[in-house]
């Protein structure tokens, strides 16, 4: 179930829409138009459904969604039926059907803040959603024996007969919400994991959006759900108003029981300032990703158990000044205004840089921008060798990018690109090498196609629950993963190094040939609850790409940073495992985990507690996994062999060596070279030199060397060639830790 959290929304839309906006100011180019505002415009002729075939005989014979928006300097006009292209019905107990209203509507482009006398909410439409269709106040229109005073909540008494997208038509069959648009949140993708999209306007022509915003009205702390401030009374007989003020006996309401509960009035609820998020008209002024200066904005609310909490639209009363030409339908629109157009489908055309939003820059004068749209970069005379820069200079959205010039394309900007199409949204790569490092959202499950010999890196994807599905035979390169299901059908997806958080999936799907490169990071799959566990699957993956040490296998889970430290791998194991050897944490590298998750860690070999480093904890592990008989990374079987030997032992003695600077020093002793104790020609080990102290880090140094020659010792010729074949050459080595001589004292350890 919902609750208040710190997560970012999704944005999808009907495949039979493009989305499109109004702005501020309205001007003639896409991304200025729709940094405001989407609207769901119909351009296939799509028509209603219903799955109730009565229903559907009615539905199907009308357009969709909206049918044009128009504009001139002051407003935005919007074209619509009232009908959705989302599924309606059936209506239990409603025997109305939804009908064509050839509603048209007004959004002033510069709304106001009613500032005098507050307007009330009234009966019948007060305001509009994306997709043309209208929404409602809480009232049903019924008062307690009709006096006025107490109001039946159209969410209670009228629940029943709202179909599965929340709305139902009353008896002129005007389809409408009265509270949070569920059909449209579904096809908009707001699931919570980003910012709310902007959902609609009401008829004051301030923006409503979902129940996920900003945790800070000022655009930080991540994203929460909003709260309202409305609570509802503690009373058990309905004898004052909200407000406290006492009525006569003949205004008492019903007392509180189960055929009337807390609820079932709109005057059972009050507003408590500071309670919630929103104040008593259900919005607050906040930033929003369409208006990154503020704009005052509505939200549908949600409770913590994701019902619809009052005043679930608009409060009772309006924040702004009322268009009253929206509710009486009188709207007019000049002559002189524009109808808005935008690119189905544009190529860049500039030889230089230039911004997205730019017509100019693009073939046909008109950036492409919604779903549906797409957006190609081709080979363009005169480009320079190192590439064009294409900067995100309006929230834009697209459905599909090509890049099919081997002239590198870096896609940047500070502005949020959305990635948006219920058939899916492409990013396609025929040639080159190309970045996009934009902040970028995927609203909708997206396909990346990366054809052998180019690679695409998205160096600021944005969390999201929309699938990634990776095809062709190049490279995606990842700075960061947060999303539901990764499915690697060809190629190489690849993290780029030094992640400051595990990379997180739900699910993880590779197919045969294809490979996940993790470089330096960790990751979490974290699993669904009840279901099956990937470990065994993760942990053959990471064994075909280690390929006994050289991680050089054709395919399977890799680390490019393992292959060439040689000291360093990948380690897999449950998420409740890895609680269990940290005192229960409910962390791991900067991601929340519970019950049900793998974790892969990069680490040292030998690094049995996966505490990031090898200690002398790691070899009381390993010392217990050998002389049990056990199993598994925890247990000392490092190269997952199905048993700890001696070359589990290779593998920690070297990586601890390394990690203490004291390999060069163990190298000399085990090849014989030089068994001396300090390089000096002392052949023993012995205790150090009366009046002596040993610090602690000479303790461990001496420790590595011993660690090595005690196991040479104890497995004698194939640990040592298994330990001298395991050392990476020197060039290699350097890279990871400076070489330091031996020439300290031998503490030593009681075999165990």
């Amino acid at each position: 179930m919902p609750t208040r959290h710190r997560r970012r929304a999704a944005v999808v839309v009907s495949a039979s829409t493009l989305v499109i906006g109004i702005g501020q100011p309205i001007v003639s180019h896409a991304c200025d138009l729709h940094a405001v505002s989407d609207f769901s415009l119909n351009l296939t002729g799509a028509t209603g459904h219903s799955t109730n075939t009565t229903i559907n005989n009615s539905v199907s014979t009308i357009s969709a969604d909206v049918t044009w928006v128009r504009y001139d300097s002051s407003n935005a006009y919007v074209k619509s039926t009232g009908v959705p292209s989302h599924d309606v019905g059936p209506f239990v107990g409603n025997p109305n059907v939804p009908a064509n209203q050839n509603f048209t509507f007004r959004v002033p482009r510069a709304p106001s803040e009613n500032t005098g006398t507050k307007t009330a909410t009234s009966l019948g439409p007060i305001g509009f959603m994306v997709n043309g269709v209208a929404f409602f106040n809480a009232s049903d229109g019924h008062t307690y024996n009709n006096q006025g005073i107490w109001t039946q909540n159209a969410n209670v008494v009228e629940a029943s007969s709202f179909d599965a997208a929340m709305g139902h038509p009353q008896q002129s069959g005007v389809y409408h919400y009265h509270q949070q648009p569920l059909g449209l949140r579904q096809q908009l993708g707001d699931d919570g994991s980003h910012h709310s999209p902007l959902l609609g306007f009401a008829f004051d022509g301030f923006p409503v959006y979902g129940p996920y915003g900003y945790a800070s009205a000022d655009g930080t702390g991540g994203v929460e759900r909003i709260d309202s401030s409305y609570q509802l009374r503690n009373m058990s007989t309905r004898t004052t108003k909200p407000d406290g003020a006492a009525l006569n006996a003949s205004q008492y309401g019903p007392a509180v029981s189960a055929q009337y509960p807390l609820g079932y009035y709109l005057e059972d609820y009050q507003h408590v300032a500071g309670s919630g998020d929103l104040d008593a008209y259900n919005g607050r002024f906040a930033v929003t990703p369409e208006y990154p200066q503020g704009t005052y904005a509505y939200f549908t609310t949600l409770d913590a158990l994701g019902k619809a909490a009052y005043p679930y639209i608009v409060g009772p009363q309006y924040y702004g000044t009322l268009q009253n030409d929206n509710r009486t339908q009188t709207v007019s629109v000049p002559g002189s205004a524009g109808t808005f157009s935008a690119a189905l489908s544009a190529s860049w055309t500039s030889a230089t840089d230039g911004t997205w939003c730019a017509g100019s820059n693009w073939s046909g004068g008109a950036a492409p921008v919604g779903a549906a749209t797409t957006a190609t970069f081709a080979d363009v005379g005169g480009a320079p060798a190192n590439g064009v820069v294409v900067t995100i200079d309006s929230p834009a959205r697209v459905g599909t990018i090509n890049l099919n010039t081997a002239n590198a394309r870096t896609i940047s900007g500070n502005t949020q690109l959305t990635m948006l199409a219920s058939n899916g949204a492409r990013v396609n790569v025929t040639a080159g090498d190309h970045v996009i490092s934009s902040p970028t959202v995927l609203a909708s499950a997206t396909t990346f196609s990366i054809a052998g010999g180019t690679s695409l890196r998205m160096s600021n994807l944005r969390a999201s629950a929309a699938p990634i599905t990776k095809t062709g035979a190049g490279v995606l390169t990842l700075d960061k993963l947060n999303t539901t299901t990764l499915t690697i059908s060809a190629g190489t997806v690849a993290f780029a190094s030094g992640a400051s958080a595990a990379q997180k999936v739900t699910s993880l799907s590779r197919a045969s040939g294809a490979t996940l490169d993790m470089s330096d990071d960790d990751l979490l799959i974290d699993y669904a609850s009840g279901a099956t566990s990937p470990l065994a699957t993760v942990r053959s993956a990471i064994s075909t790409a280690r390929n006994g040490g050289a991680w050089n296998g054709a395919e399977g889970i890799t680390s490019s940073a393992a292959r060439t430290s040689g000291m360093t791998t990948l380690a897999a194991v449950e998420a409740s495992e890895y609680a269990a050897l940290h005192a229960g944490t409910t962390s791991f590298s900067n991601q929340t985990i519970d019950g049900s998750g793998v974790v892969v860690k990069y680490t040292w070999y030998g690094d049995a507690n996966l505490s990031g480093n090898v200690s002398f904890d790691d070899y009381v592990k390993i010392d217990t996994g050998f002389n049990g008989g056990l199993t598994g990374w925890t247990n000392g079987d490092f190269n997952d062999s199905g048993a700890v030997t001696f070359d589990d032992y290779v593998l920690i003695d070297v990586a601890f060596n390394a990690q203490n600077g004291t390999l060069g020093r163990a190298v000399d002793w085990i090849s014989g070279d030089d068994r001396s104790s300090d390089g000096s020609g002392r052949t023993d080990f012995g205790e150090l030199p009366s009046g002596l102290s040993l610090r602690v880090e000479d303790s461990r140094a001496a420790t590595g060397v011993q660690e090595a020659v005690e196991h040479f010792e104890q497995f004698g010729a194939a640990y040592g060639q298994a330990f001298l074949a395991a050392v990476p050459e020197p060039a290699t080595l350097s890279l990871l830790i400076p070489f330091a001589i031996l020439r300290r004292g031998r503490m030593r350890r009681a075999w165990r």
